[in-house]
């Protein structure tokens, strides 16, 4: 959505060799383990765990009658930013002191080409590891977690409230906060807060310094034109207020987390108009294929199962949908089944009256249903 030069993203491309060389020398210990709130940038995490997380959090504090704010916050040019001295250090207290020194050489003296116009630019970067390489994102997360859970400490020392969102796990029997998500340098945290507008707000500017304090100590920063916060406070009344109180329009009913659309009351409404939306942008994308004379009906069930079906059902497995909002996607899908079908989902009896296939019968027709 950005446009010029800002719009643009440096993608290092890496011999192989060397990135397979130094990913080796990383992981010798082993994959790195990450704090709880962690759900992306390594093996066998997805997003939809972390929007998972999210809703249940904010369900539980809905039931027991807690107001809360869900706040999303995202980093300004992440990969560029961290200091490479909090990179070598985390390289000394993980790695023998070789692979330590070859870590360091590998950002110290790397120079990056690039092919412009007219002629080439050379240049060294002093801060960030390389975006491309197999271990940005590690490297990224290696100084971005300490951070999060510094920040997070001095929360919970600051507002005991936020002590309400510690919860045990019955597998690894820790004490973990599930109001804090992340998906590399996408974060969500969940504010318990009073039910005053004025002292929500508070609690949320409060949170906000200590984060910038924290990120600046290791080079980094948010972007702020991104941060959104959504208020669910039990009185309605101060609830709107919070709105009109909060600066530069960062208060929403919803916002888009993780691809997701987040409810501040966790109302699946917002998500189910987006995946509907979803659904009618990928049939009128392809246009006069769906009529096209001569293509199978194979081949148009093969293309509407992954392009318009599938845009109903992304993300659909960490959504606690209802009988409601089934009925919704049934009625898109059908109805656009049925416009395929040009006349065959109606019959007529004998004595002229029209019978319309059900639901059910127009997908066994297409054979989208056992």
């Amino acid at each position: 959505g950005k446009e010029g030069v800002a719009g643009c993203r440096l993608i290092h491309m890496i011999d192989g060799f060397w990135k397979a060389f130094f990913r080796h020398i990383y992981r010798e210990n082993g994959i790195p383990s990450r704090p709880a709130h962690a759900h992306g940038g390594f093996p066998h995490t997805r997003r939809e765990g972390a929007m998972l997380v999210t809703q249940i959090h904010v369900h539980r504090l809905n039931k027991c009658g807690y107001s809360h704010v869900t706040s999303l916050y995202d980093l300004a040019n992440a990969f560029c930013c961290p200091h490479h001295t909090h990179l070598d250090q985390h390289s000394q207290q993980t790695l023998s002191i070789d692979n330590a020194n070859h870590m360091q050489m590998r950002r110290r003296y790397t120079t990056v080409k690039i092919q412009a116009n007219d002629d080439e630019i050379l240049f060294h970067p002093t801060s960030g590891c390389l975006q491309g390489d197999r271990n940005a994102g590690d490297d990224f997360c290696d100084v971005f977690h300490p951070t999060l859970l510094s920040w997070q400490y001095r929360l919970t020392m600051d507002d005991p409230r936020q002590r309400l969102s510690l919860c045990k796990c019955d597998i690894s029997g820790r004490t973990l906060d599930i109001s804090l998500c992340s998906f590399v340098d996408d974060v969500r945290k969940t504010y318990v807060v009073s039910n005053d507008a004025k002292c929500a707000y508070n609690t949320i500017t409060t949170a906000n310094k200590l984060l910038d304090g924290a990120l600046d100590e290791a080079g980094l920063a948010q972007n702020i034109d991104k941060q959104v916060h959504l208020p669910s406070l039990r009185n309605h009344h101060q609830n709107r207020l919070f709105f009109n109180i909060c600066k530069e329009g960062h208060a929403h009913d919803f916002g888009r987390y993780l691809g997701r659309q987040q409810s501040a009351r966790n109302s699946n409404v917002p998500e189910r108009k987006a995946r509907l939306r979803a659904a009618t942008v990928a049939w009128i994308g392809l246009g006069e294929f769906w009529f096209a004379p001569g293509v199978p009906a194979r081949t148009k069930r093969l293309v509407f199962t992954a392009h318009v079906q599938g845009a109903i059902i992304s993300g659909g497995e960490s959504c606690l949908w209802q009988a409601g909002d089934y009925t919704a996607f049934d009625t898109k899908l059908v109805g656009y089944l049925r416009a395929l079908m040009r006349g065959k989902a109606t019959t007529w009896s004998t004595d002229g009256q029209p019978h319309k296939l059900t639901n059910t019968q127009v997908y066994h027709k297409w054979k989208l249903v056992p």
